[in-house]
């Protein structure tokens, strides 16, 4: 049997704990508050933008040119993702800090650049209703580029003319740029190039310093946009671009008297007739923007008299001529030069020679 003390004690428990449970509560635990640097801070204190700290790369914009040279015309185009609409915001455009367009919506604007080196700074702003100005930035530091090119084909002593593009050919291009930052003309050596085919970087062949480029032609036949976009390493604001449209011409041949004494009289090419004034003529055929460093190099010689091939060393540019008998008459002589490793790299010459009645010989 429990003793009456302990049972008294068992009463009065369940009594407190019945007690306790009907006793109804109104009381609501607080969430935790986000820790925003200091504990006296709430959301409501902080402005917008440390709120939206992306607000400023919502701004997409359109430069075209994308690099401007000195004194082109350049138009910026805004527009902006989000909810503000910008086509009903005020927007200002300041140029070195003056205010050049201010308007509801002028999203587009258009400005001469400066000269060369000059640093050009171009500020948007967008003002909407109840938020935070928006602003973005944009730098111009335009620099003139010359581009020199030179093609690695044969030209024969004395010529006068420019070494030009052949299909298959090698053209080498020389980017000289005019950077001045502080008064000072920086060097080309301290400078990025990154050269483009056709608009597309050739990451390769590009970065500091690279002020060459070598460029071979494909086997297809169309012009080629070669272009050269410089910037200063130590800032990349001072920007320059500049291209050349590379097109091609065919490889030709030629044909010069070789004379005993004076050697090839590349002064008067030959071309259509040549009269033999002696008994005999010695001529040579001379290749022009063919790949190859010499007229005896990389290149073969096909030789025909009056249609047939004529037994001569196809590395051999020149053949004598000789007369055989008082009779008038002609005989056409042509030549086709060919480069063996360079499929397109052909071309051919005729020369029609004439004899008068002077008594002679003529043979090979």
């Amino acid at each position: 049997m429990m003793p009456l003390k302990n049972k008294n004690l068992s009463l009065i428990s369940a009594f407190v704990f019945c007690l306790l449970i009907s006793i109804p509560t109104n009381e609501v635990f607080a969430q935790e508050t986000p820790y925003f640097g200091d504990s006296t801070t709430s959301t409501k204190d902080l402005p917008f933008t440390a709120k939206f700290p992306q607000i400023k790369e919502q701004v997409v914009s359109d430069v075209s040119p994308e690099i401007p040279k000195p004194g082109e015309e350049v138009t910026i185009s805004t527009e902006l993702y989000g909810d503000i609409d910008l086509n009903t915001t005020l927007i200002t455009w300041k140029v070195n800090g003056e205010v050049k367009l201010k308007g509801v919506g002028k999203k587009v604007f258009t400005f001469t650049m400066g000269a060369t080196g000059k640093l050009m700074t171009v500020d948007f702003e967008a003002s909407p209703k109840n938020a935070p100005l928006i602003t973005k930035t944009f730098s111009f530091a335009p620099i003139d580029v010359d581009i020199l090119w030179q093609a690695n084909t044969y030209t024969p002593p004395f010529y006068k003319g420019k070494a030009l593009f052949t299909p298959e050919s090698n053209v080498t291009f020389i980017a000289l740029p005019n950077i001045i930052i502080g008064g000072e003309r920086v060097d080309p050596s301290d400078m990025v190039y990154n050269w483009k085919v056709d608009r597309t970087v050739d990451g390769e062949n590009s970065g500091f310093g690279r002020s060459s480029y070598d460029y071979t032609g494909a086997i297809i036949l169309k012009p080629v946009l070669i272009q050269a976009e410089v910037y200063a390493a130590a800032n990349s604001a001072f920007k320059g671009l500049n291209g050349f449209q590379l097109t091609h011409v065919f490889p030709q041949a030629l044909a010069y008297e070789d004379n005993p004494i004076y050697g090839i009289l590349f002064n008067k090419a030959l071309r259509n007739q040549f009269t033999i004034k002696d008994n005999e003529v010695q001529l040579s055929f001379v290749p022009y923007f063919f790949s190859t460093e010499g007229k005896n190099e990389s290149v073969t010689y096909k030789w025909n008299l009056n249609n047939n091939p004529l037994a001569i060393p196809d590395f051999q540019n020149s053949a004598i001529f000789r007369r055989k008998d008082d009779k008038k008459g002609t005989a056409n002589v042509s030549v086709t030069i060919g480069n063996p490793s360079k499929i397109l790299q052909k071309a051919s010459a005729y020369l029609g020679l004439v004899f008068n009645e002077k008594k002679s010989t003529f043979g090979q």
